[in-house]
């Protein structure tokens, strides 16, 4: 069994990404065959797969049961921080513009939800985000 990870972005994955050892695991307790391999194939430059090395089972369950555990816990505390403090990291920085009104309502989608335009954000090297 080959896990192909098709990547549409224009930068290559963070080697500390979730996405492989989470597909690992779905593909080892999901059915009988064996992983073998995993890959990222960055559609928009290349025609071939970028092997990637492939996460071990019991670490990768016991990395996401630790960020598990850790959003659990940030919920129950009602206690969430952001590494970069209150310029908000790249995933939260669109809502806290809105939350600061500086997003447009533009109209609705197709599904009746909002839309807004809000400035663009520049992102700072190495960004990261933790939840406590």
């Amino acid at each position: 069994m080959h896990i192909i990870d098709f990547k549409t972005g224009k930068r290559d994955e963070d080697p500390d990404s979730l996405q492989l050892p989470i597909y690992h695991l779905l593909v080892h307790n999901c059915q009988k065959r064996k992983v073998t391999k995993a890959s990222y194939w960055y559609l928009d430059r290349n025609d071939d797969l970028d092997e990637q090395p492939l996460p071990e089972v019991d670490a990768a369950r016991e990395r996401i049961l630790k960020i598990a555990r850790d959003i659990k816990l940030a919920r129950q505390l009602d206690r969430f921080k952001c590494p970069v403090g209150s310029d908000g990291c790249r995933d939260c920085a669109p809502m806290e513009a809105l939350y600061r009104h500086e997003g447009e309502c533009v109209g609705n989608d197709d599904f009746g939800a909002e839309v807004y335009v809000v400035p663009r954000r520049v992102e700072k090297e190495g960004e990261t985000s933790i939840i406590l």
